[in-house]
């Protein structure tokens, strides 16, 4: 498995609702991909996913890598 490295463009967190009326948060990052020649990319991660990854992407501040 190789690294992905990425440079943080900008973080959103927004809410949105399930199919049963229920709020939960979704995450969305836009990256630059330093992996791949600085190629800019948008990814959704919502809060019943990897843990580990919504919070480390909730608390991104754009400029972190």
């Amino acid at each position: 498995m190789s690294n992905l490295l990425i440079k943080i463009v900008a973080v959103e967190v927004s809410t949105a609702k399930s199919k049963s009326g229920k709020d939960y948060q979704v995450v969305e990052a836009t990256y630059k991909n330093m992996s791949f020649q600085g190629k800019p990319e948008t990814k959704k991660h919502n809060q019943y996913g990897d843990k580990n990854v919504f919070d480390t992407l909730k608390n991104a501040k754009a400029g972190e890598e």
